[in-house]
């Protein structure tokens, strides 16, 4: 069934009405359900009830069709726009958006920036491979929040998927020094926190430039002087509970009809299931959660690039089949401390310290 040409109900405002939300289906890493909680516990934490909160975002991101029920209890309601772009992308894609994370910010009291160099979404259009300049004084060391899903391992790309012959390394890395050194100085210095989901090294073959273990995170922290607050792996958590995917269709029943249109009975959630992502088992980010707090200086280029856990991809023509399926959960390099395990949106994680594995 093409889900872009339902046939519903006919109004007198139908061509006005299928104008308004034909859009392309959006794919995209987007924010799971553990991102928006995570996200949403961190902004109130630095701002009671979340509202006034300022978040800057390093990708226009979205916002998954997992987090819908948790976006209800915070008090956002989808609108059909919203439903509508769920149920073209639910059969194409595990993870279609529900909607631009600018909107679903906004609509919650939160104050959203996005910085990215496709300026969509009402993003301010910057390459952030490069040192964020004084144009943004507005926000350098004036964010509560910066979060990084499946950004940084896309910054530098274009050198390394351009250059078919031969790249230059330091390019990349470089632009890597500059978005994590971008990152630092955008959050406040008094206890502004920073969320990073990446893809972790072996797990995502043929997506991004570089790759990172979870011991690139935890040297970073203590270089920069972050405080931390989570550092573990993640699975992809994009999929929908049974009732989950009642509440959408019922949802989706109740917008439709109040513009006078209705769907087919046999249009439901055992008849039109959501696409799953058989593929997580083998899929894994590297999700850190850092404070800021205090003066500390980003550590100088040179050591930034001694930090360990950072890796340049292989080309895809050039990755082997041991790449394609290895199954990166089993290598020893994705070894986490184990004292930074308990998630960021309790509130109330007890960080224990000890010794950094070697």
């Amino acid at each position: 069934m093409n889900m872009a040409c339902v046939a519903l109900g006919t109004s007198k405002n139908t061509p006005s009405f299928f104008k308004a939300l034909s859009h392309p289906i959006l794919r995209a890493m987007g924010i799971d359900r553990t991102g928006i909680s995570i996200i949403l516990a961190a902004a109130s934490l630095q701002h009671p009830g979340q509202r006034g909160a300022l978040i800057c975002e390093l990708g226009n991101q979205r916002v998954t069709k997992s987090t819908l029920s948790i976006l209800l209890e915070h008090g956002y309601e989808p609108d059909v726009h919203d439903l509508w772009s769920v149920l073209q992308g639910m059969v194409v894609t595990p993870s279609p958006a529900l909607a631009s994370g600018k909107k679903v910010f906004e609509a919650l009291g939160i104050r959203h920036v996005s910085l990215d160099i496709n300026g969509r979404d009402g993003a301010v259009l910057l390459d952030l491979s490069r040192p964020l300049n004084s144009s943004l004084h507005y926000l350098l060391g004036k964010c509560d929040i910066v979060t990084n899903f499946g950004t940084t391992e896309h910054i530098g790309e274009s050198e390394y998927i351009n250059e078919p012959e031969g790249y230059e390394r330091l390019d990349i890395w470089h632009a890597q020094y500059n978005a994590f050194r971008n990152i630092h100085g955008l959050a406040r210095s008094d206890g502004g926190m920073i969320i990073n989901m990446v893809p972790a090294a072996g797990c995502w073959p043929r997506h991004g430039a570089v790759e990172y273990e979870p011991r690139f995170f935890h040297a970073l922290a203590g270089a920069a002087g972050y405080e931390i607050r989570n550092l573990s792996l993640h699975r992809p958590d994009h999929d929908w509970s049974a009732k989950e995917a009642h509440l959408f269709w019922r949802l989706l029943r109740e917008v439709l009809r109040r513009q006078a249109y209705s769907l087919p009975d046999d249009m439901n959630a055992e008849n039109v299931p959501a696409l799953q992502n058989y593929a997580k088992e083998e899929q894994a980010n590297v999700l850190s959660v850092f404070v800021r707090r205090g003066l500390h200086a980003f550590p100088d280029q040179q050591a930034f690039l001694q930090t360990p856990g950072l890796h340049l991809k292989r080309k895809a023509q050039e990755a082997s089949d041991a790449e394609k399926h290895e199954f990166c959960l089993d290598s020893p390099r994705m070894r986490v401390p184990h004292c930074f395990w308990e998630m960021a949106e309790t509130g109330a994680c007890k960080v224990q310290h000890s010794t950094p594995p070697q």
